[in-house]
């Protein structure tokens, strides 16, 4: 599925001015500049506030969206109007933001020309009789069965992270349930949450998966790759070690959804010493996410008791893409591999960030390789 012509009528636009329209309160009438495409006159509903001077993407008169959105010049209430401004949601994704570039990129060019996912091709390989093979719900995996279906060269470079020594933090986690089969995090520092680069955002996007921040990005990109689930706590609001039992009766949990669940001894949690802080292997919770103002996290990627999981996940009604590979049964060796990975990755985005702990990584009872 070549993405190039979803983006190829979507162009990088200068707003040089906007002025309310005449016959509507809720309308403005901007004109936007787009090089060597002359200047645009753009009507749009204030759904997203702009600025003068921002590169905004403008999908003028020809552009067939991914959403399905066809655009041709029009009138609005008696004013002409060349195209629209284009938000994420009108290019097809779940994410419904605004791409914003910087300054210095050129006008007038479409996203295909400067967004490389924009110009990728997808595979869309139909895995329904494959699916009870949890390592073909990660690129990685796919890629290993492709060399050997093909008999070709396979190259996974593995996560490289140089870890520094004499770091001041641990993270000390108690496992008191057997349904963990292994435990791996690390604490990083000084990070910045920020959205994530375009290229991530529309990988992701493509992918089925909505942009959230660029730390939330790099755990679900991570689980696409390696077919790992993971999650990332704010680590500050953490209160003690981590400890990974199973849940109290009447416990409850606001997830991430935003709904509330209420917990028994059959569901397996990670937690701290005054609170629960996920539904292993289903859901993290909303009060230990990262958010804007998060400085401080915790990576985490464990290995779950598939049962468990599936138990947890059938009565509680919450079934989410962590669940969906756990229940399978995930190697425990894609663990440390996910946590470096993801480590690295941040590191890249996050210049200042700084590895604070050792990696922790709790494998009491180790699988031996055949």
């Amino acid at each position: 599925e070549p993405q190039a012509e979803f983006y190829n009528g979507v162009y990088t636009g200068e707003l040089i001015s906007c002025d309310p329209h005449p016959e509507s309160d809720t309308m403005a009438v901007a004109k936007f500049d787009l090089g060597d495409l002359g200047v645009k006159q753009i009507i749009f509903a204030q759904k997203h506030v702009v600025e003068i001077g921002e590169i905004l993407p403008i999908a003028i008169a020809g552009a067939n969206l991914k959403s399905g959105i066809e655009i041709n010049n029009s009138e609005i209430r008696g004013v002409k109007s060349e195209g629209m401004i284009c938000d994420n949601s009108e290019m097809g994704m779940k994410n419904e933001s605004l791409l914003r570039f910087p300054a210095n990129t050129p006008l007038g060019q479409s996203l295909d020309q400067i967004i490389e996912a924009c110009a990728d091709t997808l595979i869309d390989i139909d895995n329904k009789s494959l699916t009870h093979r949890p390592d073909l719900m990660g690129h990685r995996g796919f890629a290993r069965e492709f060399a050997s279906i093909f008999d070709a060269d396979l190259m996974l470079p593995e996560p490289l992270v140089a870890m520094p020594k004499d770091l001041p933090n641990v993270v000390s986690v108690d496992v008191q349930t057997a349904h963990c089969r292994r435990f791996c995090a690390i604490r990083v520092e000084n990070i910045t949450v920020e959205s994530s680069n375009h290229n991530d955002i529309i990988r992701l996007e493509s992918l089925g998966i909505r942009a959230i921040s660029n730390l939330v990005d790099i755990t679900n990109l991570i689980m696409l790759g390696y077919g790992q689930p993971m999650h990332v706590f704010d680590a500050d609001k953490i209160e003690g070690d981590l400890i990974v039992r199973q849940a109290k009766v009447g416990e409850t949990l606001i997830a991430l959804d935003g709904e509330e669940y209420t917990l028994t001894e059959k569901d397996t949690v990670v937690a701290d010493q005054q609170k629960v802080l996920s539904i292993a292997g289903i859901m993290g919770g909303a009060h230990s996410g990262v958010t804007k103002e998060t400085k401080n996290i915790v990576f985490e990627s464990a290995n779950w008791d598939p049962v468990a999981v599936r138990k947890s996940s059938a009565r509680l009604g919450l079934r989410s893409d962590s669940s969906m590979r756990y229940e399978k049964s995930l190697d425990p060796e894609m663990n440390k591999r996910a946590v470096f990975a993801a480590t690295e990755r941040l590191l890249e985005l996050c210049p200042d960030a700084i590895i604070t702990s050792p990696l922790c990584d709790e494998y009491p009872r180790p699988i031996e390789s055949v």
